[in-house]
């Protein structure tokens, strides 16, 4: 459970930085909630998305469902700390797998510019 645990923990890391230091990653999300929603879909139907990113966003969603975690969630904050931090993880993850052109079209489409 410990090297579970640092291994988290060492992901969570890195997909905080790898996030803070990518100007795409920090423009998904400034998105509101319903933006993001909209950008995920489109990056999920669409056909130049590895089927790779894909399989990562099936995983984080399984993990996240399964009442199985790392750290027990009845632990008060520790217990959502390992969900805050496979996200993390898998974001930075879905940042590096997915194209760049395509992310930023997903963006642009989910919230587009104000024309004025």
């Amino acid at each position: 459970m410990l090297i579970g645990l640092m291994a988290l923990a060492a992901a969570g890391a890195w997909g905080v930085v790898v996030v803070r230091r990518d100007p795409l990653g920090r423009a998904f999300l400034k998105l509101g909630l319903r933006a993001k929603a909209r950008a995920a879909r489109s990056l999920l139907r669409s056909g130049r998305t590895p089927w790779l990113a894909k399989a990562v966003v099936a995983a984080v969603v399984v993990y996240l469902a399964i009442p199985f975690d790392i750290i027990p969630d009845f632990i008060p904050i520790l217990g959502q700390l390992d969900d805050v931090l496979v996200v993390a993880g898998a974001f930075a993850l879905l940042l590096k797998l997915i194209p760049r052109e395509e992310l930023r079209r997903a963006i642009d489409e989910a919230d587009p510019p104000d024309s004025g």
